[in-house]
């Protein structure tokens, strides 16, 4: 594989399927990039069918994609805190940690 580089400040988005291993059903995706290209944020994301939610996809896919914490912070992301008493709409991402970068 070839190597290269994106520029921060332009619009890109890398998106990956979460395919189960024993049915090779695509059951969502996760990424990293400008998700609404309206806004010059950069995201990392996840979207999982209904069907699977609370089984850990989102976990294990998210935790392969990053890796790991010190990653995140390598890669210059910073600690911001952990989401809570969100509307309702996005009470399920209540405790989740919120980090941002600035380039």
């Amino acid at each position: 594989m070839e190597s290269y580089e994106v520029s921060y400040e332009g619009e890109f988005k890398y998106s990956f399927a979460i395919i189960l291993k024993e049915t090779n059903q695509v059951i969502g995706w996760c990424g990293i990039g400008t998700v609404d290209l309206s806004k010059p944020d950069k995201e990392v994301y996840y979207l999982i069918g209904r069907d699977h939610w609370g089984k850990g996809y989102a976990f294990e896919a998210m935790k392969s994609f990053i890796a790991s914490k010190r990653i995140i912070e390598k890669l210059g992301f910073r600690f911001e805190h952990i989401l809570k008493d969100l509307p309702q709409e996005f009470s399920h991402c209540n405790g989740e940690w919120f980090y941002s970068i600035a380039r």
